[in-house]
């Protein structure tokens, strides 16, 4: 016979089987396709289209990374003249390739063209801040931005917004810092306006903000909310189950009673619907009152007129709330 886990097992391993051919074939095809890259790179490279060769060589590492293509992107961007992006992309060669042969040489060669950009550390006051060099996004202060030798345009965005911008002029080979936004409050987002196509009822106002519904004595409807309705679900059914033990026990009681002996079955039966019977009605109870305390909170909270509240017995579960709110 054949068990449950058994069966458990054979998909288990037979799923793991299809998955291994599967992601070995997505791996091989992300190589094809970073090799295709490449070689398209080095045929752009020759051709002296650095710039068209770099975004190759990027596509290739995005597929399979690889030190030695970011050292192919740094030289693709130094020879097209976009020193910043050298200078960063050595870097990182850099960070990843620390046992390589021609380390000490690379690194020599890239204090030369640290020489030639500027460095600028950028700080917002307020988070998340997005900065805008020069038209485009550079991330989330604070970060440092190497640049060109010249006047450039910083910005800071906050959730969308425009909250500052300025205009700093960066020297070749020093570093310097500026702070955006930084005595600017927190800009209140900008509610959306609602839109002329939508003609439902409730698109004429916002979300939240709907206006509350009024009875016949034009009295807004109180909300009594959810835990309300949780102690009222639950103060019914354990007074069903009271109700059920009850009748049993008072049946078991009189056929006890009526059969003229002592039978330690039934003794047992109807001291265990008794017992029964008493807890369901203490939970019956301790629910009506949590829910009733609710009601009268919630109800004596909102905004009316308040008048006489009355509470007194009920035919159910002993409880009842008489009177107007």
């Amino acid at each position: 016979m054949i068990t449950p886990f058994f069966r458990f097992m054979v998909v288990l391993l037979l799923g793991v089987g299809l998955a291994a051919p599967l992601l070995a074939q997505t791996t091989d095809q992300g190589k094809k396709r970073a090799k295709a890259h490449f070689l398209k790179g080095e045929e752009l490279f020759e051709q002296g289209r650095f710039a068209e060769a770099a975004r190759e060589f990027t596509q290739a590492n995005k597929l399979a990374p690889h030190p030695r293509v970011l050292f192919n992107i740094a030289t693709c961007h130094e020879k097209s003249g976009d020193i910043p992006a050298a200078v960063l992309t050595y870097r990182k060669y850099l960070s990843e390739a620390e046992d390589t042969d021609e380390y000490t040489q690379i690194k020599a060669s890239l204090k030369k063209l640290e020489a030639m950009v500027g460095e600028v550390r950028v700080g917002c006051g307020l988070s998340p801040c997005e900065i805008i060099v020069d038209g485009t996004s550079a991330g989330n202060a604070p970060l440092s931005v190497v640049l060109s030798p010249g006047q450039h345009s910083l910005a800071a965005t906050y959730n969308g917004q425009m909250v500052d911008e300025t205009k700093v002029h960066v020297k070749a080979g020093k570093q310097t810092s500026t702070t955006l936004a930084l005595n600017v409050e927190t800009p209140v987002a900008t509610p959306t306006p609602p839109s002329d196509e939508d003609d439902s009822p409730d698109s004429a106002f916002p979300p939240d903000t709907q206006p509350e519904i009024e009875d016949d004595s034009g009295e807004k409807q109180a909300k009594l909310g959810a835990p309300f309705w949780v102690l009222a679900g639950v103060t019914v059914a354990s007074g069903a189950v009271t109700t059920v033990f009850g009748i049993r026990t008072l049946q078991t009681k009189d056929d006890f009673v009526s059969s003229n002996r002592i039978d330690e079955k039934l003794k047992e039966e109807g001291e265990r619907d008794r017992l029964i019977t008493n807890i369901m009605g203490g939970v019956t109870a301790a629910a009506g009152i949590a829910a009733l305390s609710i009601a009268i909170y919630n109800l004596s909270s909102s905004k009316k007129k308040e008048k006489a509240i009355a509470v007194g017995p009920g035919p159910f579960l002993g409880l009842a709330v008489t009177g107007e709110f």
